[in-house]
C-alpha cells in the first residue's frame, strides 16, 4: 500500500461455484494478512487465499508546496499545476532566480535554470521512494518595450513641485529678485527602464528641460520649467482654476477657455506678455455664458515662453504659454 496508508483494507470475494461458501477474515492492523477460506459444496474440499498487506516505507509525494521567482511566490501557484508563465519587463537581462520547497521534506529536487531569456526553468521533484517524479516548468517571456515616458516625481531645489502631474508638461517657477543661480531640478521617471536627460536653464529667465525617453526608445516627452522674476502688475496668488489654455505647447494657435459666473462681470481683459513683462497682445472680450472660448493667435511671435493674463471685475489670472 502507498506510504502513509492508515485505513485498513477490506477484501471481498466471489466463489467460482455458487454452491460453495466463503469466510473472509480481514487484517486487524497494518502490516497484516487477509484470508479467504472457500469450502466446496461437498463440505470437505476447501482452499484458503491469503493477501499480505504491507505499507511502502518511503513517500511517493513528488509535489511542491511553494514556488518562487526572485523571492516572490508565483501568481496562481498550486501544487497540482505544473506549468507557469511569467512575463518580464522588456529590458530584463538576467534570468530570474527560481526557488522551490518540496511538500515532503524527504523528496529531492533539481532546478535547471533557463540559459537565456526568453526561456524555461524546470524543477524536477523526485519522491522519497525514487519512483514518482514530477516536473514543474516556469516559462519566462519578455513584454513589449514600455511606451511610458512620464515622470513620477519632479523637484525644484529638493522640494516637490506642488502642482506636479505626470500629464502636465509645462511649469512656471518665480524666483526672488536678485537670484542669480538657477534652481536645481531633479526628476524621476515613472518607468524604471525609461531614461531622462535634464538640460538646465542657462540663466534667469530661461527654461530647464527634462527629456524622458521611454523604454521603446521612440516615445519622448519633454517637461519644461520656466524660471523668471516676479512681474509688476500680475497677481501671482490668483486662482488659475477658472482658465484653461489648449493646446499648450502649440505653434502659436491657442484656445482660451474662461469659466466664471455673472457676478464676476461680463467683460474679460486678456493680455499676452513675454518673459520680461512686455505686452505683446491685448484683447477685450465679452463673456458668452458660464463658459467662454476665445481663440488666441500668436503665430507672429517667436518660439519661447509667454504669459497670458486674464482679468475680470474681481480676479486676475495667469498661465504660461509655450510657442514652439
Amino acid at each position: 500500500l502507498p506510504y502513509g496508508t492508515v485505513t485498513l483494507p477490506i477484501v471481498t470475494a466471489t466463489t467460482h461455484d455458487a454452491g460453495a461458501t466463503k469466510v473472509i477474515t480481514n487484517p486487524a492492523a497494518l502490516p497484516g494478512t487477509a484470508k479467504v477460506k472457500v469450502t466446496a459444496q461437498d463440505g470437505v474440499t476447501s482452499l484458503t487465499y491469503s493477501i499480505n498487506f504491507t505499507v511502502d516505507p518511503k513517500s511517493n509525494i513528488a509535489t511542491l508546496s511553494d514556488l518562487k521567482v526572485n523571492g516572490t511566490t508565483v501568481s496562481g501557484f498550486s501544487p497540482t499545476v505544473m506549468t507557469y508563465h511569467v512575463v518580464l519587463p522588456h529590458s530584463t537581462l538576467l534570468v530570474p532566480v527560481v526557488t522551490a520547497t518540496t511538500t515532503d521534506p524527504k523528496a529531492s529536487k533539481v532546478i535547471n535554470t533557463a540559459a537565456a531569456l526568453p526561456g524555461n526553468t524546470t524543477i524536477q521533484v523526485t519522491a522519497e521512494n525514487g519512483i514518482v517524479v514530477k516536473t514543474y516548468t516556469v516559462s519566462f517571456s519578455l513584454a513589449p518595450p514600455s511606451t511610458d515616458a512620464t515622470l513620477s516625481e519632479l523637484k525644484i531645489s529638493g522640494s516637490l513641485v506642488a502642482d506636479f502631474s505626470p500629464e502636465e508638461l509645462v511649469y512656471e517657477y518665480v524666483v526672488g529678485y536678485g537670484t542669480v543661480d538657477v534652481p536645481v531640478v531633479t526628476a524621476k521617471a515613472a518607468n524604471a527602464y525609461a531614461s531622462l536627460v535634464i538640460t538646465n536653464a542657462a540663466s534667469i529667465p530661461d527654461t530647464t528641460r527634462i527629456t524622458v525617453t521611454a523604454e521603446d526608445g521612440t516615445t519622448i516627452l519633454t517637461y519644461k520649467i520656466a524660471f523668471r522674476y516676479p512681474m509688476v502688475g500680475i497677481d501671482q496668488t490668483a486662482n488659475l482654476a477658472t482658465i484653461q489654455v489648449f493646446p499648450n505647447p502649440s505653434k502659436g494657435k491657442f484656445e482660451l477657455v474662461y469659466t466664471s459666473d455673472q457676478g464676476l462681470g461680463n467683460t474679460i481683459e486678456i493680455r499676452i506678455l513675454d518673459v520680461v513683462g512686455q505686452e505683446i497682445l491685448r484683447l477685450v472680450q465679452e463673456r458668452s455664458g458660464y463658459v467662454t472660448q476665445i481663440p488666441i493667435d500668436l503665430l507672429q511671435c517667436q518660439s519661447g515662453i509667454y504669459f497670458i493674463q486674464v482679468r475680470n471685475a474681481k480676479d486676475r489670472m495667469v498661465k504660461t504659454l509655450i510657442v514652439e
